[in-house]
């Protein structure tokens, strides 16, 4: 069996790889990559195969004789609308139509409870799954779902939609944490605000088995977490005991002062021409709403649970930190 992976040298889809590996040594693994550094970081024997999302020859080029595609590249800031859609949207759309057109049997899509939307808030007269994306990051990830869909028949792809994934390597949390090793963990003030992330390695987990041990899993989308929510207060403690026995404070602020500093982060990106570091949408997200699930669909469809909890999970990751020299 062969497996094409995109987004390979990324955060999750590296993690993805090691897993197949680990799981399936058998199976043989192509990469999508975009150019000679990222192919540089793919583990040994992994086939890099050059292209994009937006490139439809080198697209069928990587899909040949593949027998699943896992779609795992995106992105999570951008400098546009239009770049959010692009590369989540219609890339996701080229992808899936290369490997249709490839003879591909099975396609897993890695999408973000962002395209559910956040859970709906008490004078909404919603519940947490009917409010659907607020942005364009969701609103991009929700659009890669339907054109995946439209593409083949029910039972030919399936989308998976993680929550905040997090991990060694993970740089999205990684100020947060630079923050803690200060002494201060600066969380939303908000009281209803929940976190409900997954292990980066809990998520590779369920995507091997739904490449591997589930074709006949339906499209879904599903929703990938640990089964508990965190209050952001919690959150500040659980970062005191990574950092044991350094003294850390929780520092709660209200939302528009996260707002505040992602104006800021917003304003130097455009004038510099990059990505914000911490965009409007990511901080009236941690400080306003919150993304959680219930996870009993999923694991009655798949038997999976995420095994690591969320203090076992910081703790891993700022020990990883460390370890890299990020801190």
């Amino acid at each position: 069996m062969k497996i094409l992976v995109t987004g390979a040298s990324g955060f999750i889809g590296g993690e993805v790889v090691r897993a197949l590996l680990a799981s399936a040594p058998q199976v043989r693994i192509r990469a999508l990559s975009r150019s000679a550094g990222a192919d540089v970081r793919l583990p040994g024997g992994v086939e890099a195969v050059r292209g994009d999302l937006t490139t439809p020859d080198r697209l069928a080029e990587a899909c040949s004789d593949v027998d699943v595609v896992v779609h795992c590249a995106g992105v999570t800031r951008a400098r546009s609308i239009e770049e959010f859609y692009y590369v989540n949207a219609e890339g996701a759309s080229h992808v899936a139509r290369a490997a249709h057109a490839a003879g591909v049997k099975r396609f897993v899509l890695l999408s973000s409870l962002a395209a559910r939307g956040p859970d709906a808030t008490p004078s909404s007269g919603g519940t947490a799954s009917n409010l659907g994306p607020v942005e364009p990051y969701g609103r991009s990830k929700l659009a890669g779902e339907r054109a995946v869909a439209k593409v083949a028949s029910d039972g030919w792809s399936v989308a998976l939609q993680p929550g905040a994934v997090y991990g060694p390597g993970d740089r999205e949390l990684l100020p947060l944490i630079r923050l803690a090793k200060r002494g201060v963990a600066v969380v939303p003030a908000a009281t209803h605000a929940r976190i409900q992330p997954v292990y980066v390695s809990d998520l590779a987990e369920l995507v091997v088995r739904t490449a591997l041990e589930l074709p006949e899993l339906p499209f879904g989308p599903w929703p990938v977490a640990h089964d508990q929510a965190t209050p952001w207060r919690e959150v500040g403690d659980l970062l005191a005991v990574a950092f044991h026995p350094h003294t850390v404070r929780t520092l709660a602020l209200p939302a528009i002062a996260f707002e505040a500093v992602a104006a800021a982060s917003e304003l130097y990106a455009l004038v510099s021409g990059t990505a914000p570091t911490v965009d409007l949408r990511r901080a009236r997200d941690l400080a306003r709403r919150s993304y959680t699930t219930d996870m009993t669909p999923t694991r009655a469809a798949t038997g999976w649970r995420a095994k690591t909890d969320l203090r076992e999970g910081i703790r891993i990751t700022v020990a990883g930190y460390e370890q890299r020299g990020w801190l």
